[in-house]
């Protein structure tokens, strides 16, 4: 549409994930957030999503400011928030549609895993990384930044 053509690269830390992208048309790569196979400034833009949840605050901010190092153009971070009305309609909803009880127990355990706004502000400053946290329908946060110039360690620990 604009002229851009857009090439995904998933990283997966588990072999067979890796395996059922690349069966599904998308290059994969192995790999972890602490360590990406990928030099500094070697991704056009980094999309997170529906990951910073299953982190601790601690390794939470250290991929924050790895994905920052990462990109050249955009990082684009989107994730559960944590609320009492999410989980509960989250569990609600599922019993209704008939879901199993694994499935009610693990969508309302990710939301309590799941950071609150201030808390997700936070993790980005403490990874030295200034954007605005936007909050989206059905307990969803976002945030989009420009990446540094300049390569940056996180602080040693988060606030909040």
């Amino acid at each position: 549409r604009h002229g851009v053509t857009l090439l995904p690269i998933g990283l997966h830390f588990i072999p067979a994930a890796a395996r059922l992208a690349r069966r599904n048309g998308v290059p994969a790569v192995l790999g972890d957030g602490n360590a990406p196979p990928f030099a500094a400034k070697s991704v056009d833009i980094v999309l997170a999503s529906q990951v910073l949840h299953h982190l601790p605050s601690a390794v939470a901010t250290r991929w924050l400011a790895r994905f920052d190092q990462l990109a050249r153009r955009a990082v684009v971070l989107a994730d559960l928030e944590r609320s009492r009305l999410a989980m509960a309609g989250v569990w609600a909803a599922a019993r209704a549609l008939g879901m199993s009880r694994t499935t009610r127990h693990d969508a309302v355990l990710s939301l309590r895993r799941a950071y609150t706004r201030k808390e997700f502000e936070a993790l980005l400053e403490g990874a030295g990384v200034r954007a605005r946290v936007w909050r989206r329908r059905w307990a969803r946060l976002v945030a989009i930044w420009e990446p540094s110039a300049v390569s940056h360690q996180p602080s040693a620990k988060p606030q909040g």
